[in-house]
């Protein structure tokens, strides 16, 4: 078992999820979750020290909607814990299985209107801006997809660009 599926069912014990529901969405013994669970719990890291300075947060705010400085505030956005609780309901609904195939591996959480869409048209500029906006947020603008899947959808990647107002159509 590799580290990254390790992770997976240790998020997924935390969330909640009991070790046979996590062998049976994963289709590993419940002997393997239980052995990978108690392998997390022995290599937990020493509680970080207390740091004397306020912790440093930081804001991604796009000027002059640079391709570069786009991309960097959809990372950022999918390491928040909004995207992630997101995330985790589109799985959730979909029941960890493809929506196309039905294959239970290599899952990608896929907004249908494409989130690069979103941004630009609604020109969200910071973090706070993407909170604010329902439509990202929305888990019927979600689904689960194999990453086959996903890179065969017209929304993927590049292609989502087509979906982009430019200025002068806007009226």
């Amino acid at each position: 078992m590799n580290a990254a599926t390790k992770w997976l069912i240790r998020d997924a014990y935390q969330s909640g999820e009991p070790p046979h529901e996590i062998a049976l969405r994963f289709d590993l013994p419940e002997t393997d979750v239980n052995r990978a669970l108690r392998s997390l719990k022995k290599a937990k890291k020493p509680a970080p020290k207390e740091r004397s300075c306020k912790p440093v947060t930081f804001r991604v705010v796009l000027i002059n909607y640079d391709a570069d400085l786009r991309k960097a505030l959809i990372e950022k956005l999918r390491t928040t814990p909004l995207y992630l609780d997101w995330r985790r309901k589109v799985l959730k609904l979909d029941r960890y299985r493809c929506r196309e195939c039905g294959n239970k591996g290599r899952l990608q959480v896929d907004h249908i209107y494409p989130l690069s869409a979103i941004i630009h048209n609604y020109q969200i500029n910071s973090l706070e801006e993407a909170a604010e906006c329902e439509l990202i947020w929305r888990v019927s603008n979600g689904r689960t997809l194999c990453a086959i899947c996903h890179s065969r959808t017209d929304t993927h990647g590049a292609k989502a660009k087509r979906l982009w107002v430019t200025a002068n159509e806007v009226d």
